[in-house]
Formats: C-alpha cells, structure tokens, sequence
C-alpha cells in the first residue's frame, strides 16, 4: 500500500456529514434556537439521535449558498422583505 492510499480497514463513520445546533448556528451566525426552529419547520434536514438533534451539513451549505441570514428570514416573516 503506498504512502498515498488511504486505509480501507477503518469503520466508516455513520454521522460523516452531520453536524450539532451550535455548529450550525456558527456558520449561519444565528442562534442554535433558531437552528431548532427551522429544523421543525423542515427548512434544516436533520435526524434525532439519543443524545440530541443532528443537521445536515449539506443543508446548512445550500442555505449558506444562496444567501441566507436570520435577518432576511426574519424580514421575510414579518413581511419586510425587500431584497436588493
């Protein structure tokens, strides 16, 4: 096996790809109640483990992607939204 080539014999991490409220809420610079929010509304694909909820990563990415802050969201609720 050379240098390069990584091990196949390592047990594959089943929450590769998910991530904690804070963590989301870090990179989408909101709080973790917010993160909770929009996990109940459907809008953060997540999962439910013993120990606490699990968020997507890909979900946080596609909402980081286009742009998304609690502020817009928030003006979009209240009906504010003017986006420029």
């Amino acid at each position: 096996m050379s240098e390069n080539t990584p091990p196949t014999d390592l047990p594959v991490d089943p929450f590769d790809g998910w991530i904690t409220p804070t963590e989301a809420s870090l990179l989408l610079q909101c709080s973790s109640a917010w993160i909770r929010q929009l996990c109940d509304r459907g809008e953060l694909k997540h999962t439910m483990t013993p120990l606490g909820r699990l968020i997507s990563l890909a979900s946080v990415t596609r909402l980081k992607e286009v742009g998304w802050t609690r502020k817009r969201q928030t003006s979009r609720v209240k009906g504010e939204a003017k986006d420029s």
